[in-house]
């Protein structure tokens, strides 16, 4: 019964850990959303503090623009859709989450294409992680 219990622990605290990932990247979109709505439907641009608001309880709460960052947030936000990539794979990180304006998630493998997107498309690329010790891909649409 102990051995069982001993078992369980590690599927839990994993299971908790995925639902604040989840929990701060509809934060995470929401934020994007408001400063949207509130900059002529831009996205947020380098020096922008558009999380400022926001209480991330996992993610690291460091932007960082047009590349990935270790831990925490990067935006890609192109101004074009002949500048956005056609295609991204899906973000096998469980410390980052990267946001893409053009882009519109595909139906599998957490990834997202620029197919029928337009600007104010968004998407959140992130992982989950799995019990295996990686990290599953998702793909969120704001």
């Amino acid at each position: 019964m102990l051995l069982v219990i001993f078992e369980a622990i590690p599927a839990l605290e994993r299971s908790s850990r995925n639902n604040q990932r989840k929990q701060d990247v509809q934060a995470i979109l929401a934020a994007v959303s408001h400063y949207e709505l509130s900059n002529s439907g831009n996205m947020p641009a380098s020096g922008s503090n558009f999380l400022q608001y926001t209480k991330l309880t996992y993610y690291e709460n460091s932007v960082r623009y047009n590349a990935a960052p270790s831990n925490g947030i990067g935006v890609y936000a192109y101004g074009d859709a002949t500048s956005a990539p056609h295609n991204v794979a899906g973000n096998t990180s469980t410390e980052e989450v990267l946001i893409y304006n053009y882009q519109r998630c595909k139906s599998s493998g957490g990834g997202s294409t620029s197919y029928a997107a337009g600007y104010s498309d968004v998407v959140a690329l992130y992982a989950v992680e799995n019990g295996k010790g990686g990290g599953t891909p998702l793909c969120q649409q704001l």
